[in-house]
């Protein structure tokens, strides 16, 4: 696995492209089929936004967890976040984490629930959330990619329950957020030797 060498401007520009792209696809599309990506915006998908961002939280605080590592499976969970996350993560300060996170949230929710999920229904929606993140990686992280399948479907389900669009996104831009910071400035990658008893 090659190791991330994208700076904080080459980053920002990736993320513009990419998301900007699921953006300018979603408006297309939604425009084409006449679907109304956006309903009226109301306060209250803040506060449902971020309540709904603990259950992620949860499921990190559980599979990133150092007792965590005695499974196989979540070995492979923490190599994602040594060697992907984490330097992604240390390339970004406050501002450029709130931009990344801002585009993902809107691109990726526009694009995988405005569109796919109204147009092709939950289960294609999540499947195509989890191969947007992992493209080729999919087989490495078969279990992480997984675990964004599954939080796919909680999205899904979010934007169903909510009936709006706005719910996910706050969602997503929430969590993206925190936990690009939490990686950032909280988060120390563990020395090679700390297995070693």
């Amino acid at each position: 696995m090659s190791r991330i060498t994208l700076d904080r401007r080459n980053l920002l520009i990736a993320t513009f492209l990419i998301e900007g792209a699921l953006i300018f696809v979603s408006l297309i599309w939604a425009k084409h089929r006449q679907l109304i990506l956006f309903n009226r915006f109301d306060y209250v998908y803040i506060a449902y936004g971020v309540l709904l961002c603990f259950p992620l939280f949860l499921l990190n605080a559980i599979f990133f967890a150092k007792e965590s590592s005695k499974w196989e499976a979540i070995l492979k969970c923490q190599e994602f976040k040594d060697e992907i996350a984490k330097p992604l993560a240390d390339k970004l300060d406050i501002g450029s984490a709130f931009i990344v996170s801002a585009l993902a949230g809107f691109g990726e929710e526009m694009f995988c629930r405005g569109i796919l999920q109204t147009e092709f229904g939950i289960v294609i929606a999540s499947a195509a959330f989890a191969i947007l993140h992992f493209g080729s990686a999919v087989k490495h992280y078969l279990f992480i990619a997984a675990l964004y399948l599954l939080i796919g479907f909680y999205f899904g389900f979010i934007y169903l329950f909510s009936q709006s669009i706005w719910t996910p996104i706050i969602v997503h831009v929430v969590y993206d957020f925190v936990a690009i910071l939490y990686l950032r400035y909280f988060y120390e990658k563990p020395s090679p030797n700390s297995n070693i008893r």
